[in-house]
């Protein structure tokens, strides 16, 4: 009997139980979704409002002609504003990385790649790897940046200088070609060659050329340049040029001499196995000339004069 009397209490708790049950699980639910939303709110705020990602650092990597602070002062034009009028653009998180690459690619010329990464919690690493200015390429009176695998890669200033210019050799293209930005106008092993050609002729052979080389047509392969000493070498870029370097040295060493360098004219080396050079008329040389020119017409005035009292 006492057990049975047991039983039925318990039954008569159970439901009052139950209710107690269910209202602490959705106490217990409010305050776990009341917890979570303060939670979301405070990520959201911390991401997106607070000062905790906003960029304060901007270092700069690899820059040698390029102005780094320049660099970094376009980079914090991109960044300023809002979105949205509420959500700070320097946000480390929202930053559009694509974005700020093409317009420091647009902008600055002489940067061939650039790569940027973010440093939590607020800096950016800008890596910049530069073009190298080989040369400015002259044609139709366009002059354009070409780097060293041959693209013009922007239009020259020489007189304001702000690649270079000035300290490059200057390659003229006598024909009507044009040329645009962003063409690939000469062959990297072409470019290459010009190079070479101006060092190793001062290196090897102590002449030093004037800075413009001349073509009457790129397909030609054909080269004119200026030494400083006023005389012309006429170059193939057909043929290898340390060949041409060799022939070259034999013909000023053997042939022309050192007294005789100021009296050059051109040393033409563009036929293969074979060297042309010429010299300039010396005073001696001149005044030989017009005397054998002086005699020769009075011998002719006399022989007129002859033949018409003959006649």
């Amino acid at each position: 009997m006492k057990f049975g009397a047991r039983n039925k209490d318990h039954r008569h708790f159970e439901p009052s139980l139950r209710r107690n049950a269910r209202h602490g699980s959705a106490v217990g639910r409010f305050f776990y979704l009341l917890s979570l939303l303060a939670f979301c709110a405070a990520v959201i705020y911390v991401m997106f409002f607070s000062r905790y990602l906003e960029i304060l650092k901007i270092d700069v990597q690899g820059t040698v002609k390029t102005d780094a602070q320049a660099l970094i002062t376009l980079i914090k034009q991109q960044i300023s504003g809002k979105y949205l009028n509420l959500i700070p653009k320097n946000n480390l998180l929202l930053l559009s990385k694509d974005k700020i690459v093409n317009q420091i690619m647009e902008d600055f010329k002489l940067i061939e790649k650039l790569k940027i990464r973010k440093i939590f919690p607020n800096a950016l690493e800008v890596t910049v790897q530069e073009r190298t200015l080989a040369m400015v390429l002259k044609s139709n009176q366009n002059a354009l940046a070409v780097d060293t695998q041959g693209l013009a890669f922007a239009e020259a200033d020489l007189s304001a200088n702000p690649l270079g210019e000035q300290e490059v050799i200057i390659f003229i293209n006598e024909g009507d070609k044009e040329i645009e930005k962003n063409q690939q106008v000469l062959e990297a092993d072409k470019v290459s060659y010009l190079l070479k050609m101006r060092e190793q002729l001062k290196e090897n052979l102590g002449l030093e050329i004037e800075k413009e080389i001349k073509t009457p047509q790129f397909i030609s392969g054909d080269l004119r340049v200026k030494t400083i000493e006023g005389w012309m070498i006429f170059f193939d870029m057909n043929i290898t040029l340390q060949k041409e370097l060799n022939m070259l040295k034999v013909v000023l060493d053997e042939k022309v001499g050192g007294e005789n360098r100021s009296n050059l004219e051109y040393v033409d080396l563009r036929t293969d196995n074979k060297v042309y050079y010429k010299l300039k008329k010396t005073e001696e040389a001149e005044e030989n000339e017009n005397e054998k020119t002086a005699a020769d017409n009075s011998e002719t005035t006399e022989k007129n004069t002859k033949k018409k009292k003959k006649d």
